[in-house]
């Protein structure tokens, strides 16, 4: 198992550069991968602040990540707790 950063995710997610975010799959691909808390916040503030992605797509997104076969979470229950939580804001905030 490998750990991934905010920079392997972002390319992935956003692909802006095609080359970076080809070789990220490929990372994902062939690896089982491990992303600590602190990356999965950093990139959740990257993709919002940076590339002004709205809070629905940047969910949708990490929905999509963490539900991949190949990835493992630090604390895997804190991390299902928080996207409740975002659901629950993201609800309210449509309402």
């Amino acid at each position: 198992m490998i750990g991934i950063d905010t920079n392997l995710i972002v390319r992935l997610l956003v692909n802006d550069d095609k080359k970076q975010a080809q070789l990220a799959a490929k990372v994902l691909e062939k690896n089982t991968v491990f992303i600590p808390k602190c990356v999965l916040l950093e990139t959740e503030w990257v993709l919002s602040y940076t590339y002004e992605l709205k809070s629905p797509v940047i969910h949708a997104s990490f929905e999509k990540l963490l539900g991949l076969p190949c990835v493992n979470v630090e604390d895997p229950d804190c991390i299902t707790q928080a996207k409740k939580l975002h659901i629950k804001l993201l609800n309210v905030a449509t309402a």
